[in-house]
């Protein structure tokens, strides 16, 4: 009889709390549209609590005018080094790894030769010479996959027999303009 008696007074006090009421319960009265002035909006008003109607949706004209799209300028703020840094970058573009064709290895000077042969000679791809203390390299092409360094390494080998595949930072391909 005890436990009853305890059950029901629980009950009781929580029937006589008014923000329990208000919490789970829909009465007319409190469902009812509250407006108060925003002093930092001049003519804006603000509703604390908007009526929602059967169907769960919002009356677009009970909604906050904060709520409502707004046009406005987008001003950018931007340190002067980044410009700098842009423009680097263009001048200097950061390189790709890729393959390229490695047609001679020797001294400086029959290095300077073999480049200047092969630019003789009139091939599409581009010609560099490399450094490789103390000896330097003369590679050519910018080869994004092994595949299209071997198909320019094939014509190569008629003319240089020693030609082979080197794995080297190659230029980014231009842009057609």
């Amino acid at each position: 009889m005890l436990i009853c008696l305890s059950a029901a007074t629980s009950l009781q006090a929580q029937d006589e709390d008014p923000w329990w009421k208000k919490l789970f319960k829909s009465d007319d009265k409190e469902n009812t549209t509250e407006e108060k002035e925003d002093t930092n909006e001049g003519d804006a008003k603000v509703l604390d609590n908007y009526k929602i109607g059967e169907d769960d949706t919002a009356d677009a004209s009970a909604l906050p005018r904060a709520m409502e799209k707004k046009k406005g300028d987008i001003k950018y703020h931007k340190d002067p080094r980044i410009d700098s840094m842009d423009k680097l970058m263009t001048e200097k573009p950061a390189q790709l790894r890729g393959f390229r064709v490695q047609i001679f290895f020797g001294n400086l000077d029959q290095a300077r030769e073999a480049r200047a042969e092969y630019i003789k000679l009139d091939m599409k791809n581009d010609c560099y010479l490399e450094q490789s203390p103390p000896n330097f390299g003369v590679r050519v092409g910018d080869f994004r996959t092994k595949e299209e360094a071997y198909e320019v390494l094939v014509e190569l080998k008629k003319i240089y027999p020693s030609a082979y595949i080197v794995p080297d930072d190659i230029e980014l391909p231009k842009l057609p303009e």
